[in-house]
């Protein structure tokens, strides 16, 4: 009876210093992370070099080149067309289009010297198939086709010169426009600019001018809105030397979240031109705001006077589980674009899911594994004194 008594006796107890589950999971992987901290340091450092030498291959390996979806008719009547007529469907044109502001007629030397230079400039390209306009056929027993590149007036005032490609690559079409466009430009530079009204037309000049306005504006907002973060950062911590931690996260992220994206943008599917600038956008939001988690809970810990393996413990067991459950929230957001049948829309939600998911890893083990390694460097932090600031309790009254 009495050891059944002593049995029940303690046996509350050790239930009652028992400590949870979710404790023991990561009490037991701090202990792991702390023996192997170099090796962490020295992972990420190599994913910093095949970063560097995969990342920005992906840059080279986006598109605009888009079709319907699988499944509506537009993708079945384009496979139909596609697989009919393979060379019509491959053809595209880009067009220039001249028109003189002044009553006398477009068919004067000007542009019938604007229509050789475009000839003899790209006629020998690979995938030029033909330079077309009014003083192509002009003179030859095709002369009934030159009145279709004029307009229709009994002094004409417009013109086109049509150059027929091959679009099987749309990168090197769109890179073509953008040097055609140069072409054109320098050739009127020397006229006054009220003479003649002049642009390109076609696909591939729409899809270049889409890619810069798209890659423009988001450079506009990575432009001020990483300083405008930083700034944001420096506010909160009041501490510089933390600087390093968000800087290294977000280069860390962008790299390797790009070097994840290069082999499925080297695939068949046609990741976006604009996907690496959302990608770059969600890294800075997201390793800052991990930064300021972490490092915040990291600070106060250091104010109370914890020793700093403690500390660092401790912010992996609280702040850590925020960062783990806010970004795995996030993560499963964007990759459910992935199930959408737009690859304009899912390639980008594959590119930014990616790039929360590096984010997490690296500010759960590379930030802690840096705060283990390098205490002094952010010894900073246990200076303050204002509850406001880090959160440690006020001085006591004076007496």
């Amino acid at each position: 009876m009495e050891a059944q008594d002593s049995v029940s006796l303690t046996s509350p107890s050790v239930k009652k210093h028992k400590k949870p589950i979710g404790d023991r999971m990561c009490f037991g992987c701090f202990r792991a992370l702390q023996k192997i901290r170099w090796v962490i340091v020295l992972f990420w450092v190599v994913l910093l070099g095949l970063g560097l030498w995969l990342g920005f291959k992906f840059l080279g390996a986006t598109s605009m080149d888009f079709v319907a979806p699988k499944g509506t008719r537009a993708y079945d009547a384009m496979k139909i067309y596609r697989r009919e007529f393979t060379e019509k469907a491959k053809e595209s044109m880009l067009v220039t289009y001249v028109h003189t502001n002044y009553n006398t007629t477009v068919l004067n030397n000007d542009v019938k010297d604007l229509t050789h230079l475009l000839n003899d400039s790209f006629g020998n390209y690979s995938y030029v198939r033909q330079v077309m306009g009014y003083f192509t056929f002009k003179g030859t027993p095709l002369e009934l086709i030159a009145g279709q590149f004029i307009s229709n007036e009994t002094v004409p005032r417009s013109t086109l010169i049509a150059i027929e490609v091959d679009m099987s690559d749309s990168n090197k079409i769109m890179t073509f426009a953008g040097d055609l466009r140069k072409t054109v430009n320098k050739y009127f530079a020397k006229f006054p600019s009220n003479v003649y009204t002049y642009g390109l037309l076609g696909h591939a000049v729409m899809l270049r001018d889409i890619n810069e306005g798209t890659t423009n504006d988001l450079g506009f907002v990575e432009f001020f809105s990483l300083p405008a973060a930083l700034l944001i950062f420096i506010l909160v911590l009041k501490n510089i030397p933390a600087l390093a931690i968000p800087l290294i996260t977000i280069i860390l992220s962008v790299l390797v979240s790009f070097m994840l994206m290069y082999p499925i943008a080297a695939s068949s599917w046609n990741v976006a031109t604009f996907t690496p600038n959302v990608m770059m956008c969600v890294a800075v939001a997201m390793n800052i705001d991990y930064a300021l988690f972490l490092l915040f809970r990291y600070r106060e810990e250091l104010a109370n006077k914890r020793p700093n393996h403690i500390a660092v413990r401790n912010t992996v067991r609280s702040a850590g589980l925020i960062v783990l459950a806010s970004g795995t929230t996030l993560a499963i957001a964007f990759l459910g674009l992935g199930l959408l049948p737009s690859d304009l829309i899912r390639t980008v939600g594959i590119g930014a899911g990616l790039t929360v998911i590096i984010a997490i890893f690296v500010n759960l083990t590379l930030v802690p594994a840096l705060l283990l390694i390098c205490p002094k460097f952010f010894s900073l932090f246990s200076s303050c004194q204002c509850r406001f600031r880090c959160g440690s309790p006020p001085p006591p009254p004076p007496a």
